[in-house]
Formats: structure tokens, sequence, C-alpha cells
């Protein structure tokens, strides 16, 4: 029952035109950041280590600007729900259609790494209905609440994917990459804790990064590409996929070297524009030793 009270909500919601979306997420924007204050310190104390060479002033602008368009990305990917495939091509760009062309014609599994930048949402979606007759799969992370988790599994495959669980992810891809497909990777989550992390340096500060990926193109010699998303304008994107030479990298068994390169594409991006990454969850929880050891 709770499942079907869900559904039933989440697509009449996802119906309304994106005028009223957007005057709702207007409204989120004014209750998350000046009543709730949503993980402000968090946010604010990300932005105070990526950019301590920025003012208060251009700090405390951007960060406004990143809980609009965390707001915006709340009621676009309820609108992802019910969206037709019209109306995400209308809205996400796609403009590396020769690059799906090229792996179609190879028969190789490839990677795509990605990012939370951007609207992840829909550049899942994007690249799924773009990828033709090219098997997709992405990693998902089961949520807790049974019927929430039934409802986004339901909602993340709609266009073709098929999702592969983190605790199943490693195992799954490298059977999937045995053939062809397209692999999703989202390369900017933080790692839990283990006793060996990879410590890259990204946006000035030592940063864990996954490396599930570069094992697979590096230790396998997959193809990958990284997911250059930007945004264009209010509810309008672009992806554009850039070759990663992970074949270098696998002549050299480069591991670091292959995420160092990924982090630095991101990295890029975020420069360029900052509002649109992720600032909200806790990117620096992990710190090397050597850092923690200076720090008593």
């Amino acid at each position: 029952m709770q499942y079907f009270f869900l559904k039933i909500l989440l697509y009449g919601l996802s119906y309304l035109p994106f005028g009223i979306l957007y005057r709702i997420s207007d409204l989120l924007f004014l209750l998350a950041y000046y009543v709730t204050k949503y993980r402000r310190e968090v946010v604010s104390n990300n932005l105070k280590m990526a950019f301590p060479e920025k003012s208060d002033k251009e700090r405390q602008s951007i960060e406004r600007r990143f809980y609009r368009h965390l707001c915006d990305l709340l009621v676009e990917a309820l609108k992802g729900v019910s969206m037709s495939e019209n109306q995400l091509r209308k809205r996400m760009k796609f403009l590396s259609p020769e690059v799906v062309e090229h792996i179609a014609q190879s028969g190789k599994g490839t990677l795509i790494i990605a990012s939370h930048y951007g609207n992840f949402e829909w550049t899942n979606s994007c690249i799924d209905f773009h990828a033709g007759d090219v098997p997709t799969y992405t990693i998902y992370h089961k949520l807790k609440n049974p019927a929430m988790d039934r409802l986004m599994r339901e909602v993340r495959s709609r266009w073709g994917t098929q999702l592969l669980s983190k605790e199943e992810a490693f195992r799954g891809a490298v059977k999937a990459l045995k053939g062809l497909c397209m692999m999703g990777f989202v390369s900017d989550q933080s790692p839990s804790r283990r006793k060996q992390l990879y410590f890259s340096n990204f946006l000035g500060l030592p940063t864990a990064m996954h490396e599930g990926a570069a094992m697979l193109a590096v230790g396998r010699n997959v193809p990958a590409y990284f997911a250059d998303v930007r945004k264009l304008k209010r509810g309008h994107y672009c992806c554009r996929l850039l070759p990663i030479p992970s074949h270098t990298f696998a002549q050299n068994k480069d591991i670091h070297g292959f995420t160092d390169y990924h982090a630095q594409l991101l990295e890029a991006v975020i420069q360029e524009e900052p509002a649109y990454w992720l600032w909200s969850h806790r990117r620096w929880k992990h710190q090397p030793e050597s850092n923690k050891t200076s720090a008593h």
C-alpha cells in the first residue's frame, strides 16, 4: 500500500508544468537556505577548504547559487519520473553521438566516469536512450525504505539501464564488461573507510577516491570516457563524453594516474562554475594519516 501511495503521489506531482515546479523550487530554496539551513555548515566549510583564495562574499554567492541549483535538482528529478524522450532531448543535449556509435562498432565494454555535477539524474537517462542497442549499467545504492527503494529502481531503469547494487558492483561490472556495454561509475562519492585509501590532489586538497573504475580500466585495459556535464541555463544541460587514455595507463599499470586524470577533468569543470557541484556531502571526511598526525 505504501508503494502504490508513493507512486501515485510521485507521478501526480511529476505531471505539473515546469513553471509551477520551479516556483516550488524557489520556495524550497527559501526554506532550505534561510529557515532549516539544511547542511549550511557542511557547504560553507567545503567551500572554504576548496576556495581559500576567494573572499567571504564570493563564497557566499556560490553557496546561494548552489542551494538554488540543489532545489532545482529536486524538482527536475521529480519531473524526470514522467518526462517524455522528446522533453528530455530538448533539455539535456547529448553532444557525443559519435562516441556511442564508436562503442557500438567496437563491441567492447566501456566505462563512463560520471560525477555529481549538473543534473546527474538526467545525465544517466540521457546516456541511456542515446545508447541504442548498447546495454547500459549503473551502480545503485539501496534505500532503507523498501517501498521507496522499489519505486526509485523503477524510475532509474525506465530508459533501459540495468542497476547493480553497491555490493555486487565490481563483480557485476567485471562480468558485463566482457561484452558490449556502457558501465557508469560515479567518481566523486566519498569511499567507505578502509585501511588503504588513495588520496588524489583534488581542488587543492588530499581527497579520498574510489578506484574501482581505475582497477577495471587499467587492470583489464577497458576503454573509458568522462561525462562532461554543463548547465546551460535553468532546466537546460548538455553532456559530452571525453576520452580518457586508459590504454596508456594500462600499459604503465598506473591505477592512480587514471584516477588523477578523471579527477582533474572534474576539477576543471568545478573551477569554471563551482555552484553546480554537490557541495552538501562531506567530501573530505577522510584524511591521510599524515595529516591527522600533524594536526595533533
